[in-house]
């Protein structure tokens, strides 16, 4: 294999990444509350919400699931989905 090949695989498999990666926050996935009641899964946005509401928020295991917008996602999640990574590739 070529190293543009490889090159490219590698970009194409970090794009791929963080494609499945910005999908798993837009997933609300089944869970069970404090009281061990069981919650079916959801996507957001739902029908009934705005559209930049594509998060997926919770503010502790003892609280229900609810989609959110980026800031309120940051800002619950403690997550910075805009803040620089760093990877190294070796060749």
């Amino acid at each position: 294999m070529s190293r543009s090949s490889q090159l490219l695989t590698v970009l194409l498999l970090c794009e791929l990444l963080a494609t499945v990666s910005a999908f798993k926050y837009r997933t609300c996935e089944p869970y069970q509350d404090a009281a061990k009641m069981h919650h079916s899964g959801f996507y957001c946005p739902r029908l009934n919400e705005e559209q930049n509401r594509v998060y997926c928020c919770r503010q502790s295991h003892q609280t229900l699931k609810y989609c959110c917008n980026e800031s309120q996602f940051q800002s619950t999640m403690k997550i910075n989905q805009t803040a620089p990574t760093t990877s190294f590739v070796s060749g």
